[in-house]
């Protein structure tokens, strides 16, 4: 992660959004991050089983947060390899109520959902199952 966070950090100068040019970034995060979850009580576990993994991701989610891109996160909970289903939740700001885990495929689909979705700039947005 060290070596990543000053090439986020010149990109995010290299790409600012200007007038002449609209940039969008989706990044995916994790829902370790969601302090506000409760079931499953994302934030506790991570910090507890994967400390290195919450330090680095809020370290990357700080970086879009400061700069001047078009960004929008998504943090999923437990990535399975099941097969697409198209069925999943998302939630403004946190992740959907009991959402454990996500099929890879779901993800992705609403991934390309949200980077076309100028209604979701600036935001983080949860999927679960």
């Amino acid at each position: 992660m060290e070596r990543v966070i000053p090439i986020l950090r010149a990109s995010a100068r290299i790409f600012a959004p200007s007038p002449e040019l609209s940039f969008v970034t989706t990044s995916i995060s994790t829902a370790f991050l969601f302090k506000d979850s409760i079931i499953p009580p994302t934030y506790l576990v991570g910090r507890l089983l994967f400390p290195t993994v919450v330090t680095d991701s809020a370290a990357l989610e700080r970086i879009f947060q400061n700069s001047q891109l078009y960004w929008t996160l998504v943090r999923p909970p437990q990535l399975t390899d099941t097969s697409f289903t198209g069925k999943y939740r998302v939630r403004l700001g946190h992740l959907p109520r009991f959402g454990f885990k996500i099929a890879r495929a779901d993800v992705a689909d609403y991934f390309i959902k949200a980077a076309s979705d100028n209604t979701l700039v600036r935001k983080i947005v949860g999927v679960s199952n």
